[in-house]
């Protein structure tokens, strides 16, 4: 049995999205996890692909997915932790008004052993844990999320104000190297106004960054999934006196990626993407080191 470390120290985090049953029952890449042992592992969303608005088919959906053979080892070995996104909050691209989202959170609840969820006042997914010297929050970017075809402006919102006043205060109070901001969907704005990500928020998601920049805190790395490919992505804020956020992607688990060219380059932003099989992402931290560092 491992116990979290009480000091700094060097640890592995594995963390990888979208994990679909129906097209991938063996799911060879179990095994390198269970090769890689990585001391946690991340599931950033779409753990399943409920896609329904019958709670019982919601919950049939995980039994079947830990029902997986190459999985089961790593469950039992390996800590876990956990957000959602769309298929596993009840449809796609669903978003506050999906009328599931209460029975989805409290079947969420049954199958992974978080930390803690939400605020007593602000029912979600999203939590702060710290483990090693550095500290990862969680999002949850689904029960409060305004639906992408709202207009986007200060008043269009991905995380609710409760859960946002959260984060900015965790963030104010975190003095580790290194604060890991967890979300299912991706940070980039290359899906667009309307598209099913941070860039139909992006009002709220750079008045965030601004927060960053204005508070002076240091070490903020982005984490994401559901694109079902692999990338490293930077988007751009040193140029306003800031640093430039790094987002590092992990998709898809089980299921086929999606091809796409390679390097992408979004002006202003940078993305260089994988997609050549399913893939799990590995990050290496040395807490331990005279100057912090971490590999993805």
């Amino acid at each position: 049995v491992r116990t979290a470390p009480v000091e700094a120290t060097r640890f592995t985090v594995g963390f990888g999205s979208c994990v679909r049953y129906g097209e991938d029952r063996v799911q060879p890449i179990w095994k390198e996890v269970q090769v890689a042992n990585p001391d946690l592992f991340f599931w950033l969303g779409d753990n399943i692909y409920g896609d329904t608005l019958r709670a019982e088919v919601l919950a049939e959906e995980y039994r079947r997915q830990r029902d997986v053979a190459l999985l089961q080892p790593v469950i039992r070995s390996i800590p876990q932790l956990a957000t959602w996104d769309d298929h596993d909050f009840a449809l796609n691209d669903h978003d506050r008004e999906n009328p599931l989202k209460n029975e989805s959170l409290r079947i969420f609840k049954q199958y992974w052993a978080n930390s803690s969820y939400g605020l007593a006042n602000v029912p979600g997914v999203f939590f702060e844990y710290e483990y090693g010297g550095v500290d990862f929050f969680f999002l949850d970017d689904r029960m409060y999320r305004d639906p992408y075809t709202k207009s986007d402006n200060a008043g269009k919102t991905m995380l609710g104000k409760g859960q946002l006043r959260w984060l900015k205060q965790a963030l104010v109070r975190s003095d580790s190297p290194f604060k890991v901001i967890v979300s299912g969907s991706g940070w980039t704005s290359s899906k667009g106004e309307e598209g099913d990500s941070w860039a139909a928020a992006l009002t709220e998601r750079n008045a965030l960054f601004e927060f960053i920049r204005e508070r002076s805190i240091d070490g903020v790395v982005l984490l994401s999934g559901d694109t079902h490919r692999g990338e490293f992505n930077a988007i751009p804020w040193s140029e306003k006196g800031g640093y430039d956020f790094f987002e590092l992607v992990s998709s898809p688990l089980a299921q086929e990626p999606s091809e796409v060219d390679r390097p992408m380059v979004w002006e202003p932003q940078m993305r260089e993407p994988y997609s050549y099989s399913p893939n799990f992402g590995l990050l290496t931290f040395d807490m331990t080191a005279q100057d912090p560092w971490l590999r993805f």
